[in-house]
């Protein structure tokens, strides 16, 4: 058997990546060997030619009737894990890995910290017991408390925690939200095994979690609160994640930010250095930068809270942010 890449156009949500998954598995002479649950991008195995397999992927349907999914490329693979082949192109493969490293010296207890440069770098003792079982990358490791405290959680509502990490937040809100559901969702896979198994030791089934990057496993206007803590500074296409978090909340629900925001203008040898991907600050933004993102697509601002100010040092300057929540309504 020859082994294929196969990239689909028009994969947009979680039904269109199950139905590239019946497709490929009912295709004859041949063997789906994995797909990414992100694009529906696929390893295929199979005793046809390409033009053979092109021909029978040509146009089918996806999530729905009026949806058609087609062939982006096809190429022949040899020699190379599917995991490799499959994050070849992906923008993300430099914070999966940070992230899987930052998971491993959490487990050894030597720091938290998701990068060399990462704004809640800390040996400290306390962060590692201020919630022991899954400690927080987020420099606003006490977020759920400041939500409390402005009465953005309560029973029976839907939350999700965009970005989850070890499952720290979603793990404190579980009970206050409880018999319904917080959903984490992580680009890490190491990250989720690691947040699943610890919600089966803290006996929290309404708290689950979903490797992903997107929001395209959420029903729409299914959730009360979308929370995204040091997230947004990560994402590639600010725009089109708020467009996705519109869709996905109720009509009066609550989108929840916490980052670091600048206040000087940080210089792009800083934002391009990857010693800075994954700390909150590569692409970090204003906080008028970010008020007005987020008004453009649609968003009221609620609230604002600074909670410090702080500075990094980067060729012998230093250079002023902001750790602060947003709360936006939908």
């Amino acid at each position: 058997m020859d082994r294929y890449f196969i990239e689909f156009d028009d994969v947009t949500c979680i039904g269109c990546i199950t139905a590239v998954e019946e497709k490929l598995s009912n295709l004859k002479e041949s063997s789906l060997k994995k797909t990414d649950k992100s694009t529906g991008n696929s390893i295929l195995e199979s005793m046809l030619m390409k033009n053979q397999i092109s021909k029978s992927l040509e146009s089918f349907e996806g999530c729905c009737s009026s949806c058609q999914i087609t062939i982006k490329t096809i190429k022949p693979i040899t020699g190379k894990d599917d995991e490799i082949i499959l994050s070849a192109d992906d923008p993300n493969v430099l914070t999966k890995k940070q992230y899987k490293q930052a998971l491993e010296r959490i487990i050894a207890k030597e720091e938290v910290a998701c990068s060399d440069y990462c704004v809640c770098k800390t040996t400290d003792i306390d962060r590692f017991e201020e919630f022991s079982e899954a400690p927080s990358f987020s420099s606003i490791f006490n977020l759920v408390e400041y939500l409390e405290k402005f009465g953005y959680l309560h029973f029976g509502m839907s939350v999700i925690d965009f970005g989850s990490g070890t499952g720290h937040d979603a793990f404190q809100i579980a009970p206050l939200i409880a018999p319904s559901q917080i959903t984490g969702i992580d680009i890490t896979p190491e990250m989720v095994d690691f947040a699943k198994k610890t919600a089966q030791k803290l006996n929290l089934p309404n708290a689950v979690f979903h490797q992903a990057s997107n929001l395209m496993l959420v029903k729409p206007e299914s959730q009360d609160l979308i929370l995204v803590n040091n997230v947004f500074n990560l994402l590639s296409n600010k725009r089109d994640f708020l467009q996705q978090v519109r869709t996905c909340l109720k009509a009066d629900g609550v989108l929840v930010m916490a980052d670091e925001f600048t206040i000087d203008i940080l210089p792009e040898s800083l934002r391009n250095d990857p010693a800075f991907q994954c700390g909150g600050i590569a692409d970090a933004q204003s906080l008028d930068f970010i008020i007005t993102l987020c008004q453009e697509n649609g968003f009221k601002v609620l609230r604002e809270e600074t909670i410090r100010t702080y500075e990094i040092k980067y060729n012998k300057k230093n250079y002023q942010l902001n750790s602060g929540i947003l709360i936006f309504h939908n």
